[in-house]
């Protein structure tokens, strides 16, 4: 069975961040993915600052994660920026993205192989 693991940043349980990862995970539950959800702020560890008054957090910290994994040989499927604004239609892409990389792992397909 594929398993995916989604580790998720907010500071807000039922935040925008945690929702769309939530929604990522569904999808990857209802394309038949066993999923586990670790929030950071229920470790022990120090808190993000890109956002504090610098603006543009979100998308920089992605970049700067994006290179992180493929540095490790790590698969990113995709990188899902949302707001208030557009919390609607970026949840329904974050669940498509989940069924699409649950799909994608049990195929045993690497990408970019």
């Amino acid at each position: 069975m594929t398993k995916i693991l989604c580790i998720e940043s907010s500071a807000r349980s039922d935040g925008l961040t945690a929702t769309l990862a939530k929604e990522c995970l569904a999808g990857a539950a209802e394309a038949g993915a066993q999923t586990e959800f670790v929030q950071l702020k229920d470790l022990r560890l120090e808190r993000c600052r890109m956002c504090d008054g610098q603006g543009n957090g979100t998308t920089h910290c992605m970049f700067q994660l994006e290179r992180l994994l493929q540095a490790v040989g790590a698969f990113v499927l995709d990188l899902v920026p949302a707001a208030k604004r557009n919390r609607d239609y970026k949840g329904q892409v974050a669940r498509l993205a989940g069924a699409a990389l649950a799909r994608l792992a049990a195929s045993g397909v690497r990408p970019g192989k």
